[in-house]
């Protein structure tokens, strides 16, 4: 395993957890930022990260993969990534979220956040 690497993912995953979005960004393309972004993503891969777990991190030379797990409220997913070398560093080239793992209760009151507050039409 990379220590570069492991390093690389480390720092991107202690600036989701910190909600520093733009910093988390910076070290994904433009690909990678969009499958995230694309609402094929479940929304717990959206709430503020409480905690990380780097899982697993591995370097082929020119290419790498990282599987991080992020816990939120109610829940927990896995970040999966794949990496490429540019230059002098790494970047994300693919992203994807998997394992996701929600409590109970988030399971039973789905969708209760959008239907808690009732719209009202004489604002519009």
């Amino acid at each position: 395993m990379s220590a570069e690497l492991r390093g690389v993912v480390d720092v991107q995953a202690r600036a989701r957890a910190a909600g520093d979005m733009a910093s988390f960004a910076s070290y994904m393309d433009a690909q990678a930022v969009l499958q995230l972004r694309d609402g094929s993503s479940p929304p717990i891969a959206r709430e503020k990260v409480r905690r990380y777990r780097v899982l697993d991190v591995v370097d082929l030379g020119e290419q790498g993969a990282s599987r991080v797990e992020y816990g939120v409220q109610g829940g927990r997913y896995i970040l999966a990534q794949q990496w490429e070398r540019r230059g002098e560093g790494w970047t994300a080239s693919r992203a994807a979220v998997e394992g996701v793992r929600q409590s109970w209760w988030r399971r039973i009151f789905v969708g209760w956040r959008r239907d808690a507050t009732p719209e009202r039409a004489d604002l519009g």
